[in-house]
């Protein structure tokens, strides 16, 4: 969301979105996985399978393995089963 600034002056004291983003990018680095080059090299684990919270539920649904030749991965939560259980279109 972009910020809205009231004069000219407190426009130019900032640095462009692009810069800012690219900044954020490198600080949140460390913290996450490598990029897998493959399918098969992405594991979903830990943190990766929960949602975040105070109350944090499971969200990885289902992931047939890495070594699946047509690998499906669903998340959903309880919630949002229910949901889709009782949808009517």
């Amino acid at each position: 969301m972009p910020v809205l600034l009231q004069t000219h002056a407190e426009r130019i004291r900032l640095p462009e979105e692009s810069s800012v983003k690219r900044s954020i990018r490198r600080i949140r680095q460390p913290f996450h996985p490598p990029e897998p080059n493959l399918l098969q090299d992405l594991v979903i684990d830990g943190a990766y399978s929960y949602t975040k919270g105070e109350d944090p539920e499971q969200f990885l649904l289902l992931d047939n393995g890495r070594d699946a030749q047509n690998r499906i991965i669903a998340y959903a939560t309880d919630e949002d089963i229910r949901f889709m259980a009782n949808y009517r279109t």
